[in-house]
């Protein structure tokens, strides 16, 4: 089970940098998107995680995340923890509907993105206003992302589909 979700937090970062690279090569400049499949991927897993399991998981992409973006530890792994540790609390209120997901998705990006000017403010001294952060980036990163969650609950369920396959086989040995 492990290894299935490790595959797919590692399938939902490939998509990210794929995702990464269409959009920056046609990006205007002013607007920024980040893809956070990995991000959603995480939401979804944490509603079957304990706590121990949803902060490992937490805690190795972040400081995946932090390893990869030049000059950003700890932003990453501040935001992600709290904003984690936050939806830890909310997640017996929301069920495996796709509507529901969506706007606990939009709520756990939010806090991230909350989180990240925080953070970049304290760690990084950005200097940058609140008001332009969400406009240029948080804006665009929630509703681009958006786009993707029906793309991330099919991945996930598919998941699902190989693990209950492969422990139907197990047992029918």
């Amino acid at each position: 089970v492990r290894f299935m979700q490790g595959g797919f937090l590692a399938l939902l970062l490939v998509l990210d940098l794929v995702v990464g690279s269409f959009v920056s090569t046609m990006s205007t400049g002013t607007v920024v998107f980040v893809s956070s499949l990995h991000f959603l991927g995480i939401v979804l897993m944490s509603q079957n995680d304990s706590l121990l399991e949803l902060m490992a998981k937490v805690f190795v992409v972040s400081v995946w995340l932090d390893l990869n973006h030049l000059a950003s530890y700890p932003v990453f792994m501040f935001a992600y923890v709290i904003t984690f540790l936050i939806m830890y609390r909310w997640r017996k209120y929301v069920g495996s509907n796709t509507l529901e997901f969506m706007v606990m998705a939009i709520l756990c990006l939010f806090i991230k993105e909350v989180l990240m000017y925080v953070a970049l403010s304290m760690f990084r001294s950005y200097s940058g206003s609140l008001i332009g952060f969400f406009t240029y980036r948080s804006f665009w990163v929630i509703a681009g992302n958006m786009i993707f969650v029906p793309l991330v609950v099919w991945l996930h369920k598919q998941m699902h589909r190989i693990i209950l396959q492969r422990a139907q086989n197990m047992y029918m040995r």
